[in-house]
């Protein structure tokens, strides 16, 4: 268990964080002010700190080695956002749950020991992501430096490629990583129910209203907010997106007055959101806002170097997850994996691999039991003359894996062509339901 700092003006504070830490096994000293916890400091593994103290502000104690979690009044918002702005590893606004203060102290201590197990990491990866790849490596390198600030970023990619995995890293290396990162799927909320789950209402903002909600932006106050598919917004609620991203101003259904939020807002997509804007689909001045910052997540097929590493790593979190022994990869296996053409990319690869390792017997995971799906080639009919079944079937088959265009030069036909085929089929795009 760690060794803790408390320091805490009032008696009461001290003795209550004490003891809920010793609880928990850990090895507490509390004092009340700065300058008595300046030499102890380096003793210590974690500093929790209220941010006014009797003599000084808490963020004297930064730099002085062990993370600083701050507490702090509501009052002092501004100046909980700028100490975390300055290093501070987190900050808890009072009141606050007990288990809220436990659990962002031991995943704070959590961050620490990793950090120091590892302390010469691959330069190629960033909380768990590998690539070894010179577009992988470019794309490590500018998350790394983006990843502390806090402009909002633009994923782009298939899906399958890691937009969410490369999101979740983005938020653990900044220093909003003890606030809340909030995933919100657009194309799976209702377009008519987005802006109130997205903004939140105040009673009685229309039928049905029965009480005042808190909406997912607002949950993310302070954190971060991870909208996949945002393509998928509908424009009143790509109207509000754009006021919380120009003025940090939240403006809930019904409500009179808007209210302040401080958010960072990373979206993720894989369509082209200038071909949006182009129909109409889009606003342009909030795509601007979005990508101030622009990382584009290369598919699979063109990384095969990674294979290897990749499948090595989603193997063991397999066998972990089915709670069964490690499991090595032949080498015939191996080839395998490489050789193949991962139109699901990373996703496809992490399902194969679960798959295989559910069934697998002995501590060697042969080529036989992956047993991967060949792509089925396109049909040889193109244009208006191919039959409705066929071209049905190909579409539910394959529109996971690809975009409308590439669908329709698959198909040999114009995207217009395949949108009217689509409404007569009864086949509605699907938005970008699976654009992780």
């Amino acid at each position: 268990m760690a060794r803790i700092l408390i320091v805490a003006t009032a008696a009461a504070n001290r003795r209550t964080l004490k003891r809920l830490l010793e609880r928990r096994g850990h090895r507490v000293i509390a004092v009340a002010s700065a300058e008595a916890a300046l030499p102890l400091a380096a003793h210590a593994e974690l500093i929790i700190a209220a941010l006014r103290l009797p003599d000084k502000l808490g963020t004297a104690l930064l730099g002085e080695g062990p993370p600083l979690l701050l507490t702090a009044d509501a009052a002092d918002r501004p100046a909980a956002l700028a100490a975390l702005r300055q290093g501070a590893a987190g900050c808890l606004v009072e009141p606050f749950d007990p288990e809220a203060l436990l659990t962002a102290a031991e995943r704070i201590l959590l961050q620490a020991a990793r950090h120091d197990a590892a302390p010469h990491a691959a330069p190629s990866s960033l909380d768990g992501l590998v690539g070894e790849t010179p577009a992988m490596h470019a794309l490590l390198a500018q998350a790394r430096k983006v990843a502390p600030t806090g402009a909002p970023v633009l994923l782009l990619g298939e899906p399958g490629t890691g937009k969410t995995l490369l999101a979740r890293a983005l938020h653990a290396a900044s220093p909003r990583r003890t606030a809340p990162l909030i995933e919100v799927d657009c194309a799976a909320i209702a377009a008519e129910r987005i802006e109130a789950e997205l903004f939140g209402h105040d009673k009685g903002a229309f039928a049905g209203a029965t009480r005042t909600h808190r909406g997912l932006v607002e949950a993310a106050d302070g954190g971060t907010l991870l909208l996949a598919a945002v393509d998928a917004l509908p424009p009143a609620a790509q109207a509000r997106l754009l006021r919380v991203l120009q003025a940090g101003e939240l403006h809930r259904l019904g409500a009179t007055q808007r209210r302040q939020v401080d958010v960072r807002v990373l979206a993720a997509t894989r369509h082209d959101l200038q071909a949006l804007i182009a129909d109409g689909r889009f606003r342009a001045d909030l795509y601007f806002r979005l990508r101030v910052v622009e990382l584009r997540l290369p598919p699979l097929r063109e990384r095969s170097e990674d294979v290897p590493a990749l499948a090595t790593q989603l193997l063991a979190r397999a066998c972990a997850r089915l709670q069964r022994p490690p499991l090595a990869l032949a080498p015939e296996a191996l080839a395998q994996l490489r050789a193949h053409a991962w139109p699901g990319n990373i996703r496809e690869l992490a399902d194969a691999l679960e798959r295989a390792a559910a069934r697998a017997e002995g501590d060697t995971l042969g080529p036989g039991l992956l047993a991967l799906a060949q792509p089925e080639p396109p049909p040889s009919e193109t244009g208006p003359s191919l039959p409705d079944e066929r071209l049905a079937r190909f579409i539910r088959e394959h529109e996971d894996q690809l975009s409308e265009n590439e669908l329709a030069a698959r198909l040999g036909i114009s995207r217009t062509t395949l949108r009217a085929r689509r409404q007569r089929l009864g086949l509605p795009r699907r938005g970008g339901a699976d654009d992780k």
